[in-house]
């Protein structure tokens, strides 16, 4: 969460795509990803282990609904102990896909992302 409080309430970072809403938008709709998750798994983009893995979690996360506006209040996101939970699940989740996944795949999942940095 340290990187999404950075992204996100950072004066000096102003990167539209570092907010809450785009974040949800990019995992979502940019990625083609639906609220459903079946789609990935039936084009051939995630195997069965990594939906198993993985569907519990993104059905949480498409059900979540901000507290507050995101757009002026975004700690409150970052505040509310159901995010908090979400994000620890998400945690999990990526550490046992970690433990999944292997080659190029593995490498770009454990691949750190900074913000402001290029």
């Amino acid at each position: 969460m340290a990187l999404q409080r950075k992204a996100w309430l950072d004066p000096l970072h102003s990167d539209p795509h570092a907010c809450f809403d785009e974040f949800m938008c990019c995992y979502f709709d940019d990625l083609g990803l639906g609220t459903e998750y079946e789609l990935p798994l039936r084009s051939g983009y995630v195997l069965a282990a990594e939906y198993s893995l993985l569907k519990a979690w993104h059905q949480a996360l498409g059900q979540y609904r901000a507290p507050i506006s995101t757009t002026y209040h975004p700690n409150q996101i970052l505040e509310d102990p159901r995010w908090v939970e979400l994000m620890q699940q998400g945690k999990e989740a990526k550490e046992r896909l970690r433990d999944l996944l292997e080659g190029q795949e593995r490498k770009l999942l454990l691949s750190r992302k900074d913000i402001g940095k290029k």
